[in-house]
Parts: C-alpha cells; structure tokens; sequence
C-alpha cells in the first residue's frame, strides 16, 4: 500500500495518530515478528493495558492501514498482522 500524504489528507491524521501511541508501537513491533492472535499479543507480550484495550489499538492500526486481521484456519482465531504491501509514506508537494 502507497500513501500519498499531502497537508489536507485525512489519510496523514489516521496515520499519525495510530503511531502516537506506545501501546501501538509495542504491538506494531511484535507484528513485525509474525501473526499473532489478540490472546497471544495480551499474554505474551509486555503490554500493560486491558484485553479489550489492546483490541481497541489493534484496530486503530487496522484502521490507518497498517495492520490487517484474518481468520486463522488451523486455530480459528481472528489474527493480526502488518499489512503485506506495507505503508509507504510520501510527502507531496
């Protein structure tokens, strides 16, 4: 995925605002590593905040694209992880 950013983007804020958050960084950097189900994220990471918390942030970051969530056939459990095509942020003039 490509964004291009430009000031009036709604796109920019969604972005923006799903990376001003530490719980948010924390998850993004355990995705980096592999899908994991939101069970796996509260109980084997570090992460502070409630179950549904962290469901909340989940989505937020699926929201501004970063993150996607599946069914996982051989658990049946909702899965997350980063987005495949990425996020690319460009600036435009």
């Amino acid at each position: 995925m490509r964004l291009v950013l430009r000031e009036d983007d709604e796109e920019i804020v969604d972005v923006s605002a799903a990376l001003q958050n530490e719980v948010r960084l924390q998850l993004i950097a355990a995705l980096y590593d592999g899908d994991y189900s939101l069970n796996e994220l509260y109980n084997d990471f570090d992460i502070s905040d409630h179950r549904s918390s962290v469901h909340r942030h989940l989505e937020k970051l699926r929201e501004a694209g970063i993150v996607e969530k599946y069914l996982d056939q051989s658990s049946d459990e909702k899965t997350y992880r980063l987005r495949e095509d990425g996020v690319e942020i460009e600036f435009a003039d």
